[in-house]
């Protein structure tokens, strides 16, 4: 296997039989339930949410998820079990509960004030989609930047995986890129990826 090259914050290795793996993780601390986070939100929506990043990462890109392993530092009950019932929703909302495999593990040896939590996504991509915007192209944007408090399951302005799919099936889409902290100027700006020319 490779050493792999980057597109934006999915990695991705090359094995053996001409097959590729895609990987994408993200992380989340001091956002939760528990008495230390700064902002305070159900752990179900925690899972929700910090698994629809590298899930929407790795599906832009046309990647097919096969797992989701979710590290949280925080007790198997109650945060644990409703973290980890957010992301199986999550995973259910974009219609891939019966084919991937979700797996974790919680800390079960000290006591934890705060929320922390990080979700890795492992999937298999034949050539990537990518590397499809020209000079000229018009960027649409979809939803609205949101952090905190203001992200909720319930907002049109979030965008979700459903819409994602919508674009992507759109026959003049080109690059698709779902934003993430830096911002949509950074996205827009991106180059061409350093695995340009793959077939």
């Amino acid at each position: 296997m490779s050493a792999g090259r980057r597109y934006g914050d999915v990695l991705i290795l090359s094995a053996t039989g001409g097959r590729r793996l895609a990987v994408a993780c993200d992380s989340l601390g001091g956002i939760g339930p528990k008495p230390g986070d700064s902002v305070g939100v159900p752990g179900y929506v925690v899972g929700r949410f910090c698994s629809r990043v590298p899930l929407m990462e790795l599906l832009a890109l046309e990647a097919e998820p096969l797992a989701v392993c979710c590290c949280l530092c925080v007790e198997p009950e109650p945060s644990g079990r409703d973290i980890m019932a957010g992301v199986l929703d999550e995973l259910r909302a974009a219609g891939l509960d019966r084919t991937v495999a979700l797996t974790g593990s919680t800390e079960k040896n000290v006591a934890t004030s705060q929320t922390g939590v990080g979700i890795t996504v492992v999937a298999t991509v034949g050539r990537p989609r990518w590397d499809r915007a020209r000079a000229g192209d018009v960027v649409l944007v979809v939803g609205e930047p949101k952090v905190g408090k203001a992200v909720s399951l319930e907002s049109p302005a979030v965008a979700d995986i459903p819409t994602l799919r919508l674009a992507l099936g759109h026959p003049a889409s080109g690059d698709v890129a779902p934003v993430g902290s830096r911002g949509i100027a950074a996205e827009a700006r991106k180059t061409s990826p350093p695995a340009r020319g793959w077939s």
